[in-house]
């Protein structure tokens, strides 16, 4: 039936498709990439994405998000964090590689947000905060919307351990769109109706 087509896509565009969201601990599944180039690659889905790993020193940690049209990132928080004195950065980059340097080498003209973040944080929403224009960076709007994003874990000091969450849900349609799609699914079947009259 020619009606369901538009009716599938206004379907998806409200609500989404349902699917695991990414679960990732380095103690069981390997390393978190250290290569700006060749950063670990995590699908984003609906719900709370749990990252755990650890960094300092020469290890970084980094990974590219693609987000995907109607999810977003509302909010990334920090579960939990040690040791209890630690102080650690979180940037974040659009794009799928990351360029904008690790160690005192990062450029902040490069990242749209970045933030410091410790134990003080634990339970804390850290994606407002990471919106910010210090040091150059751009700013970005929240939610975090659908593109590819970079992320930098790093602390120049002793090593830290962190257990972070990416908290996906799907944007809401405009009603401008919904009102357009129910038009069109209503047209289509009017059409159809009229066809086999």
């Amino acid at each position: 039936v020619k009606w369901i087509v538009p009716a599938g896509i206004y379907l998806s565009l409200c609500y989404g498709v349902s699917a695991a969201a990414f679960s990732i601990d380095e103690g069981s599944d390997g390393d978190i990439s250290g290569i700006g180039a060749f950063p670990t690659s995590l699908t984003l889905q609906s719900g709370a994405n749990s990252l755990v790993g650890s960094a300092g020193q020469l290890d970084f940690d980094i990974f590219h998000i693609n987000i995907t049209s109607p999810l977003a990132i509302t909010q990334i928080t920090l579960n939990q964090y040690s040791p209890s004195a630690g102080i650690s950065f979180l940037g974040i980059q659009e794009g799928n590689t990351w360029t904008a340097g690790v160690g005192n080498g990062v450029s902040g003209s490069a990242l749209i947000g970045w933030t410091l973040f410790g134990a003080n944080n634990i339970g804390d929403d850290i994606l407002p905060i990471a919106n910010t224009t210090n040091n150059g960076a751009s700013g970005f709007d929240i939610p975090l919307s659908a593109g590819d994003y970079v992320f930098l874990i790093q602390d120049t000091g002793s090593p830290i351990s962190y257990d972070l969450s990416f908290t996906a849900a799907p944007v809401p349609v405009p009603a401008g769109v919904i009102l357009f799609l129910s038009g069109l699914a209503g047209l289509l079947a009017t059409c159809k109706f009229a066809d086999n009259n």
